[in-house]
């Protein structure tokens, strides 16, 4: 899995692209534990642009990267979600624990500290 990842006033902006599925969510989310750590972010947003596919164990590490944001006093939303991805999150009720917003532009407002 590719992950780009960049930090923007304490928020990490992390962009998964393909599939988040069992194989790959543990190092998903070593990649946002390693990075929330090393810059200090305590935001966290997920583009899901390039996103192709979730699986539970992916919905499940969504969940467990987001607790890591709120830990820190931060939030955690995910932006460029796609109708099929949505879809899963609304299915398994869990897009009420998500902010989602159109772009990243839209989400800036919510990380102001």
């Amino acid at each position: 899995m590719k992950v780009q990842q960049r930090v923007v006033n304490k928020c990490l902006i992390v962009a998964p692209a393909g599939f988040l599925d069992a194989s790959d969510a543990p190092e998903f989310r070593s990649v946002v534990a390693v990075a929330m750590e090393k810059t200090h972010a305590k935001h966290l947003l997920v583009d899901c642009v390039d996103l192709q596919m979730i699986t539970s164990s992916g919905l499940q590490v969504l969940l467990v990267t987001m607790r890591m944001a709120r830990e820190k006093g931060g939030r955690a939303a995910l932006c460029r979600v796609n109708p099929p991805i949505r879809e899963v999150l609304k299915i398994t009720r869990l897009d009420q624990f998500f902010d989602f917003h159109e772009d990243e532009s839209a989400a800036a407002a919510l990380f102001t500290d």
